[in-house]
């Protein structure tokens, strides 16, 4: 009689061992991100922005502001403490610089960024969202605005 294999168990043992070879660590989880990291990986654009005129902290539809020309705008945060921010192909002003470069720094422990003199408190910020909150003056009250990026 033929047997392909002569010895199964030796076939078992190979397959079993392919197996297990490939298996995860699961003691050596992965690395969690820095907020530095977190900031600094990749562009950010817009999803929405807008003045909380209800103090509810949260968008709504109604306070939305962002204007069409702003969606392809990009934030660029740098580790080097720069932000590069352009206004892409769809200008809202073809009198504003195209590109402009700021600083900033995390201060407060990690939970807010100074930028160009604005304070931005960071509600959210982990591998697809970046959303903040920011004191503007209109008029003689400040207004809460809200800032909610993703990465394209």
């Amino acid at each position: 009689m033929y047997r392909p294999f002569k010895h199964p168990f030796l076939l078992l043992l190979l397959v079993s061992a392919s197996f297990t070879a490939c298996e995860k660590d699961k003691d050596d989880p992965e690395k969690e991100k820095s907020r530095t990291e977190l900031l600094t990986e990749k562009v950010w654009v817009y999803v929405d922005q807008g003045r909380d005129d209800n103090g509810d902290g949260v968008l709504s539809k109604e306070e939305s502001d962002l204007e069409e020309c702003q969606l392809d705008d990009s934030f660029k945060y740098n580790t080097d403490g720069t932000l590069t921010d352009r206004d892409n192909t769809n200008r809202c002003s073809l009198v504003d610089p195209e590109t402009e470069i700021f600083q900033w720094a995390f201060q407060n422990n990690e939970t807010e960024i100074v930028t160009n003199g604005r304070l931005i408190k960071i509600k959210t910020l982990n591998e697809t969202t970046l959303e903040g909150s920011s004191e503007r003056l209109d008029g003689s009250s400040n207004t809460k605005i809200i800032a909610i990026f993703k990465h394209p």
